[in-house]
């Protein structure tokens, strides 16, 4: 399972039933919410970066960005409402030594409002991005090199240089693949 799916899978563990919103919670960034189904929870993963480890061999330090989307009804105060509901998932999340072990770094976040009055209903709560990397990944380790069947030294101790000191050269022979 890809690390962004992995992540998604666990916050949403992590986030049902501990908010308001309670068991609503959804790893889907288009779910069409009624106002029966709100205040609802959205999460989302839209970036992962991968930074090569090393060369020759696929291993990354990951970057994930995790979307938090709040949802709430579009009437009265939802401003307030939205806020108050992002302040339970940041509690949940942040106060969690076992969720912010699992990153390499401090976290950080950004959080924006927004309300869209397009269609039947208006959509309106508040989007807390996070950039994560992961702690650890088992994800494209490295590939086992073939152990040498043959190792062959060549050593030439006739000619030593002025100052005594011979010059060496080892050859190493890999099986034929």
């Amino acid at each position: 399972m890809s690390a962004r799916l992995t992540e998604l899978k666990d916050t949403e563990t992590r986030l049902t039933g501990k908010t308001a919103a309670g068991a609503s919670v959804h790893r889907s960034r288009g779910l069409n919410t009624s106002p029966d189904d709100l205040p609802a929870i959205l999460l989302y993963a839209p970036d992962e970066d991968g930074t090569p480890i090393g060369a020759g061999h696929p291993q990354f330090n990951l970057s994930i960005t995790l979307a938090v989307e709040v949802r709430v009804a579009a009437t009265g105060d939802w401003d307030t409402a939205a806020a108050a509901l992002m302040d339970e998932v940041k509690t949940t999340l942040f106060t969690d030594p076992d969720w912010t072990r699992r990153w390499a770094k401090p976290i950080s976040y950004r959080i924006r409002q927004y309300i869209e009055a397009k269609g039947e209903r208006p959509l309106c709560g508040e989007v807390m991005t996070l950039s994560l990397e992961p702690a650890a990944t088992d994800e494209y380790q490295p590939v086992a090199q073939p152990e040498l069947a043959n190792v062959t030294f060549d050593i030439d101790l006739t000619v030593p240089t002025p100052d005594g000191v011979a010059d060496v050269t080892v050859v190493a022979v890999s099986p034929p693949a």
